[in-house]
């Protein structure tokens, strides 16, 4: 019976890359599944401690493979065992990228290993062997390119990947494993095998690249289109509201009258009439009297229009306003900021009554930045979907937009957005940081 350990770790029948294109491959796995953003050492160690065991399970495997198939392809088809049973095991990726990544990893690993192989005849033939380092150098840089280019172009970045270009990467890997099947089958060149693999390698990496460059252009034509509605309702209002202000402005000019008459009244000892006077205009006096008036006409109609909204559910917005009457940005982009953050931190306490109705809200302007906050209630049922930016709307495919406007106007204007879970308080916190630019900015501009 083959023993795989004793063969390759003690007899060295298979040389040095027996082991090291096995050992390899194991150490991709997790390096292409498995999130590469450290926030402590713990996150580092349990990444390692992945990685010895990808390195176990990839020889157990092998030596399984070894019994039943000898030393035939056992790198790819082990790897190929591998990957898929580290994505269904521990990846946490969607099911389009565990799939995207799947295949192209298989794939590339037959096509890679193929064309080097390829490169090991060649030199064997023309008798330099000395220089066999030059494939197994290959092999190296290849694979770890490849795998840093899936994580780059990953379809985890994208909201939703077109299933037209996730069927294009798996045509080309199929094909891909099919040359590999054949070079093992049938006796061709290696020069011929050389240059098809080279071929079918760049092939392989612009299927995988249209997947999210298909996706990211619907993506943002999808984005675009929603913001420039978003933004041209906001124009609306934010006309409407300033002639409803306005109208305001003119009713509260009007109430000294108003409480001269109700004192006339009231010396006259005229209470039931007093009383009806002032149960009738008691609702108007407070929606006028409680309007915002903080000098930035942009801010004002947002808030009034935002409080109205709110009062009407039992929404209470505590503010803090802070900004001078004209800034640098665009009026759209500053309406649609505020009108975004607002109205979802609003939108969510509508859908869920039994949390905490209070929204804090705050506005500064210190030395050119603009600082904003929000924070609203969430309770835990809905913190998996806040931590992704995911709407909890019934009809998603038509909501989910507002975060993603934020972020594309925070960004115009170098700026940036953080989006936070307190979950010892229960809270959603919004925050953002804008860079007032030198000259007023356009109108009607917008980045997909």
């Amino acid at each position: 019976m083959n023993n795989y350990f004793v063969d390759f770790y003690v007899d060295m029948l298979y040389g040095a890359s027996g082991i090291y294109s096995n050992w390899l491959v194991a150490i991709l796995v997790p390096l292409l599944a498995e999130d590469l953003h450290f926030s402590s050492f713990r996150q580092f160690g349990l990444l390692l401690l992945k990685i010895v065991g990808s390195v176990v399970a990839m020889n157990l495997l092998c030596a399984l493979s070894y019994i039943v198939l000898g030393h035939y392809a056992m790198s790819q088809v082990c790897g190929g065992i591998l990957v898929v049973l580290y994505m269904l095991l521990f990846s946490k990726s969607a099911a389009v990228t565990k799939v995207a990544y799947g295949c192209s990893f298989f794939a590339s690993i037959a096509i890679v290993f193929t064309t080097c192989f390829s490169v090991f005849d060649l030199m064997t033939q023309i008798g330099a062997t000395e220089i066999f380092f030059f494939g197994d150098l290959l092999l190296v840089v290849l694979m770890i390119a490849c795998v840093f280019f899936f994580r780059a172009f990953s379809p985890d970045k994208l909201r939703e990947p077109v299933p037209a270009g996730l069927g294009i990467l798996c045509v080309v890997c199929a094909v891909c494993t099919a040359f590999w099947l054949i070079t093992n089958f049938f006796s061709i060149h290696a020069i011929v095998r050389f240059t098809v693999g080279l071929m079918l390698l760049a092939l392989l990496l612009a299927a995988y690249y249209s997947l999210y460059a298909i996706s990211r252009a619907v993506e943002r034509t999808n984005t675009s289109r929603m913001s420039n509605l978003l933004r041209e309702a906001d124009e609306n209002m934010l006309g409407a509201i300033e002639r409803n202000m306005e109208a305001r402005r003119r009713a509260r000019h009007e109430f000294g009258n108003q409480y001269m008459y109700m004192k006339e009244l009231l010396q006259a000892r005229e209470y039931e009439k007093l009383d009806q006077y002032f149960t009738e205009y008691s609702e108007k006096m407070d929606s006028i009297l409680s309007f915002v008036d903080c000098g930035n006409r942009v801010v004002n109609a947002v808030m009034n229009m935002e409080l109205q909204k709110a009062a009407k559910n039992g929404i209470t917005i505590a503010y803090e306003l802070n900004v001078p009457a004209e800034t640098g940005f665009s009026d759209c982009d500053f309406c649609s900021l505020l009108f975004n953050v607002l109205n979802n931190a609003i939108e969510y306490l509508c859908r869920r009554p039994e949390a905490d109705r209070t929204v804090r809200f705050s506005l500064r302007m210190e030395n050119r930045t603009l600082f904003l906050s929000c924070e609203n209630a969430i309770e835990a049922a809905d913190v998996p979907d806040a931590r992704l930016l995911r709407t909890s709307k019934a009809d998603a495919a038509a909501h989910g937009y507002g975060s993603k406007v934020v972020r594309a106007i925070a960004e115009r204007y170098n700026g940036s957005v953080e989006y936070e879970i307190k979950t010892g308080r229960g809270v959603f916190s919004v925050s953002a940081m804008l860079f007032e630019p030198e000259r007023p900015a356009g109108e009607g501009e917008i980045n997909g």
